[in-house]
């Protein structure tokens, strides 16, 4: 089970990243595919655990999807990718944790997040570094969150606006940021 896991993941991420790098699009079919096929895999495998994998394979990748969105880090496409792969990714740790969530099932989840944060990050850095200088690109940067944040908290005219957006800082398709950090969790954690 965990090899064919393995490979739904790698099949869901190898074709997103074809359709991302070819025409910047996503197919809203193969996210809702992919996703029912993770979410009937969970309920045959593991029904006992559906909540938890919902809470915290599902919903919490889309809140930091939507949290990403509104800082112009990633768009739509890239919050419902990171929605289906965090089930590819619950699965993926339900197994290697023999359907118990517990450690192995969080440190999963938490390497996929860790990784997609670091691997975004570091991408916007680069490119970003580049081209203005370094202190420029962590000034947009913490200059967008915490923008964002003082706006949702009421406290949005004390929000600098930084003259740069993230969107131009976009180096590549989100789909192959999120691809990685799929590759890296799957890698590391992967029992051999």
């Amino acid at each position: 089970m965990l090899v064919l896991t393995t490979l739904l993941i790698g099949i869901y991420n190898a074709f997103n990243m074809y359709c991302d790098i070819r025409w910047r699009i996503t197919k809203n079919l193969w996210h809702l595919s992919f996703m029912v096929l993770f979410f009937g895999l969970i309920i045959w495998q593991y029904p006992t655990t559906i909540v938890w994998v919902l809470l915290c394979g599902f919903c919490a990748f889309l809140l930091i999807g939507l949290l990403m969105e509104q800082m112009g880090s990633t768009a739509p496409g890239d919050t419902k990718m990171m929605m289906t792969n965090g089930l590819g990714v619950s699965l993926f740790g339900l197994i290697g944790s023999e359907g118990f969530v517990g450690g192995h099932y969080r440190n999963t989840l938490l390497m996929f997040l860790g990784s997609l944060i670091l691997i975004l990050f570091l991408i916007d850095v680069y490119r970003f570094g580049r081209r203005y200088g370094i202190a420029k690109v962590l000034k947009t940067i913490f200059g967008h969150a915490f923008g964002f944040i003082l706006r949702r908290v009421g406290f949005g005219h004390f929000a600098v606006e930084p003259e740069m957006s993230n969107a131009s800082m976009r180096i590549l398709p989100g789909a192959v940021m999120i691809t990685a950090a799929v590759s890296l969790t799957v890698l590391v954690l992967y029992p051999y």
